[in-house]
């Protein structure tokens, strides 16, 4: 999955364990439709190849839009005041 696919790259780590979730896809159904894929964050310590043989993170996969639905939640709750005037910068200035 390319990075600009995913929004969240390289922004978002394991609650348990602290290490880099990354994006993996999953089919819905058995026969793989790159139309109807799931989307998932997952740690990636809990992979099972990345450490002979065995997961070392139990956290499991979140599914990824709920993830980023959760994160725009919190960014719209925001209030950032605008910069004073007087630290604005002034094209005409120039």
């Amino acid at each position: 999955m390319p990075s600009s696919d995913w929004l969240l790259q390289g922004l978002t780590v394991c609650r348990r364990c602290g290490y880099a979730y990354y994006g993996k896809r999953a089919p819905r159904s058995r026969e793989y439709d790159p139309a109807n894929t799931l989307r998932y964050c997952r740690c990636i310590r809990a992979d099972r190849y990345r450490s002979s043989g065995h997961s070392v993170c139990d956290n499991p996969a979140v599914r990824r839009d709920h993830l980023e639905e959760a994160v725009w939640d919190q960014v719209k709750g925001l209030r950032i005041p605008p910069p004073p005037p007087s630290s604005r910068r002034n094209p005409r200035a120039g």
